[in-house]
């Protein structure tokens, strides 16, 4: 098996691991585990000299980066999620720039300032990233008003990206009343088989 997606699937390695699942590929998971120190090895640095998971090896190819890792599995292994000319190929990028730089900022530090007690918990800078999140919303809200999907009138890797990007925002109960479109896009979302299976073996590996 030549493909090995390393980091454990409670980070943001799910992300590729569901990528996967939706391509059908065969992989080997390394669950490399940087809360244990498992990122700073010699023999992981080797492989991602930042220290971050996920990671993935592809035969002679390293790649780095959760979502420019699902971006290449989607050009290789080609299906329906798959950008279908150089045009969806521009939008999956574009929106996953957009995920990364508009929605994970807040959504990483929502998610890992809710695993803290309470008290040690910054509830203003919480506070201010729920409400900055609310303007990048907006935008998507506006957009899925005539549209199921992001790209080309299906799923395709661009949902993919946005809504792992967005996954965080569910277990911290991000409000999504305000914003009836995405919510129900990224349930729809969610709720792909493939997405399941990914969330499950996410939950079964949270220390």
């Amino acid at each position: 098996m030549s493909l090995t997606i390393y980091g454990t699937p409670a980070s943001r390695t799910s992300r590729v691991i569901w990528m996967a699942y939706e391509l059908g590929i065969e992989f080997d998971n390394d669950p490399v585990n940087p809360r244990k120190g498992e990122a700073r090895t010699p023999e992981y640095l080797a492989i991602n000299p930042n220290g971050h998971v996920p990671s993935m090896r592809d035969g002679d190819l390293v790649m780095w980066e959760s979502l420019a890792i699902n971006l290449y599995l989607a050009k290789k292994h080609v299906s329906e999620i798959s950008p279908k000319d150089p045009e969806e190929e521009a939008l999956a990028t574009q929106w996953s720039m957009w995920g990364l730089n508009e929605i994970e900022p807040y959504s990483i530090f929502l998610i890992q300032n809710s695993r803290k007690p309470d008290d040690q918990q910054d509830h203003p800078r919480a506070a201010d990233s729920s409400e900055t999140l609310k303007s990048p919303m907006k935008v998507l809200d506006d957009i899925l008003a005539d549209r199921e999907w992001l790209v080309g009138g299906r799923f395709t890797v661009a949902d993919l990206n946005v809504a792992s990007v967005m996954g965080p925002l569910r277990p911290v109960k991000f409000d999504f009343e305000p914003f009836p479109n995405v919510a129900k896009w990224f349930l729809a979302c969610a709720s792909r088989p493939a997405a399941v299976k990914a969330r499950e073996l996410q939950m079964a590996q949270v220390d």
